[in-house]
């Protein structure tokens, strides 16, 4: 038993029970006395299944008869990623009498992929029947032989053959209006290859069933399970047909440099992406089990929108060097920035029947979010700067307004929002000689905590959904440089 009545500080478990039942650290420490430990806990159900493995409840230990199944278990998906470039690029620029200069390049790169690998498609058995009738009569296998006989093949071996190509081109100008003014302009098209982890061929397949109960149970009886309906079949895991994320790129900025550092810029663009990266789902077809036809769903990482982001940038930096005295070592570093974006909002959810009612709980989203995730409209940073020949303090506060985390909770189904919020750190370096430094680096002086909340109507309101305690952190170290 571990007691959680401290637990950020105390008040999250509330009344008498506050303590939580762990496995002990010699089981943890124990692979085989951890399983064992399950197989013989009279309340899990333990079988064996199709494929000869010990399986408790849903689970499949990942140890055999003293061997590790790493293929069987999709740990060894493989994938390997052969990338050819060439790019070419020519450089321009002129000065012009007046004083002014113009000057830049314009490139193009093309870029080839080859993605090759594989990885194991694996399908969760239903159990057996086995058991007391009233267990019997609420298994699946009773009401779905087809489907049971289709969750029972071996698994798979799934092989990933990809390519893709682009050409890429780039243009990028200076015009220097002056000694201390000037305006650049660029325009590009850019891509993200997925992350290589991401394209791991290796899935599992799941049913996701409906239950009906016996609604008028005999007196003195509890509901029993009259039939199972197949809902959808889910897979789950990595995506090798995922494409890179594409953006075409236009950026326009005015920059003033002014005595010895001192810096002003406003800075405008916009950005057109495709095939942009999020989880959710895509149908990929149905199949017909126990006079069901039942759509079949993948659930991961998927090119599921489209969109585009434009904003302005102002930032500022300068160092007050002709104020007297030590007020000279004082410098600023600003910036803020506005952004507005816009995306093709997620279809309410997949119907690959077309019957109205979605395939399962977690192909849906709420609410036509028409955001890109991750950004805030609004955001900010705030650096005060002290600097001498020995000593740098910098106090900096860093500030976003909030934003979309993610288009549907896992457990709600509702779109998440990260609220506001603002951090103060600092950080203090003395050089005591020029070989020993002592510095101090604080992180959240505030205290500030992490307020998260979803959308629950159409109209925009919000419910808190978590909150998280960052603390104040400090290091403190000395570097010795020889």
């Amino acid at each position: 038993m571990f007691d959680f009545g401290d637990f950020q500080r105390g008040g999250v478990f509330q009344g008498d029970t506050t303590s939580v039942v762990f496995p002990d650290r010699a089981q943890l420490q124990d692979y085989d006395a951890f399983v064992n430990s399950l197989i013989n806990e009279p309340l899990l159900n333990v079988s064996t299944n199709a494929d000869g493995n010990t399986q408790i409840g849903d689970w499949i230990p990942l140890r055999q008869n003293g061997v590790i199944d790493y293929a069987g278990r999709g740990i060894d998906g493989l994938v390997n990623e052969k990338t050819t470039n060439f790019y070419g690029m020519l450089n321009f620029g002129n000065e012009f009498d007046n004083g002014q200069a113009l000057s830049g390049n314009v490139g193009v790169r093309y870029v080839k992929t080859d993605t090759t690998g594989g990885g194991i498609g694996g399908f969760s058995e239903f159990a057996d029947l086995v058991g007391t009738p009233e267990e019997i009569a609420s298994n699946p296998r009773t009401y779905l032989p087809e489907l049971a006989a289709y969750m029972d093949q071996v698994d798979q071996n799934i092989t990933i053959d990809n390519s893709y190509e682009y050409w890429l081109p780039s243009l990028n100008v200076k015009w220097e209006l002056n000694d201390e003014m000037l305006i650049r302009f660029a325009a590009s098209k850019a891509i993200t290859p997925p992350n290589i982890s991401d394209l791991n061929a290796s899935r599992n397949s799941r049913a996701i069933l409906g239950f009906v109960t016996d609604t008028n149970p005999a007196p003195g009886t509890q509901p029993g399970v009259v039939d199972i309906i197949p809902d959808a079949i889910r897979v789950d895991g990595g995506n090798p047909n995922l494409k890179p994320i594409e953006a075409t790129n236009i950026d326009l900025s005015f920059e003033y440099y002014f005595g010895d550092d001192g810096q002003f810029s406003v800075s405008l663009f916009r950005k057109d992406i495709d095939n942009i990266i999020v989880y959710g789902t895509n149908n990929q077809g149905s199949a017909t089990f126990d006079g069901y036809n039942i759509p079949i769903d993948f659930g991961g990482n998927v090119n599921l929108n489209d969109g585009s982001i434009e904003g302005v940038e102002v930032a500022y930096q300068q160092f007050y060097t002709d104020l007297p005295g030590l007020f000279g070592n004082l410098g600023v570093q600003a910036n803020f920035t506005i952004i507005s974006s816009d995306t093709t909002p997620l279809p309410a959810f997949e119907d690959a029947d077309g019957d109205g009612v979605p395939d399962d709980f977690l192909t849906v989203y709420r609410w036509s979010i028409d955001e890109l995730l991750g950004l805030s409209d609004l955001s900010g940073n705030l650096v005060g700067i002290y600097q001498d020949d020995q000593f740098e303090a910098r106090l900096a506060y860093n500030w976003r307004s909030d934003y979309f985390s993610s288009y549907r909770d896992y457990i709600t189904g509702n779109p998440i929002i990260q609220e506001e919020i603002g951090f103060l750190d600092a950080s203090f370096k003395w050089d005591i000689t020029d070989n020993v430094q002592f510095r101090v680096l604080g992180a959240n002086l505030l205290d500030t905590k992490a307020f998260a909340s979803q959308q629950i109507d159409a109209s925009g309101q919000r419910f808190a959904r978590s909150s998280f305690v960052n603390d104040r952190r400090f290091e403190v170290g000395i570097k010795y440089e020889f």
